[in-house]
């Protein structure tokens, strides 16, 4: 999921929190579990992924939005919350990685 500079400085951020899996384990754990430890690590690195549900004009649910900061990136949506996370923590360790080379 994430990778490089974001990784070694997930793993020293991960080992500093009260409650956290040894980051041995943390590949092991739910991904539930993985996506809310890596959007607090991203949320303390002034990067935010929000995911909104979208629905239709008859209120049936249609798709989850997902933007990274302020940039929507995308607007054809995913099916569930967890694709789009997954989408966003992707984005989110390329963002990282690219700023933390500058």
């Amino acid at each position: 999921m994430i990778t490089n500079k974001c990784k070694s400085d997930f793993e020293v951020w991960l080992k500093e929190q009260p409650v956290a899996p040894y980051v041995q384990m943390f590949e092991s754990i739910p991904l539930i579990v993985k996506q809310s430890f890596l959007l607090q690590f991203f949320d303390a690195a002034n990067i935010y992924i929000d995911t909104f549900a979208t629905f239709e004009l008859d209120g049936k649910f249609s798709y989850f939005d997902l933007w990274v900061n302020t940039e929507c990136v995308t607007n054809k949506g995913f099916k569930t919350r967890e694709e789009a996370l997954t989408k966003g923590i992707e984005l989110a360790n390329e963002i990282y990685n690219k700023n933390v080379n500058r």
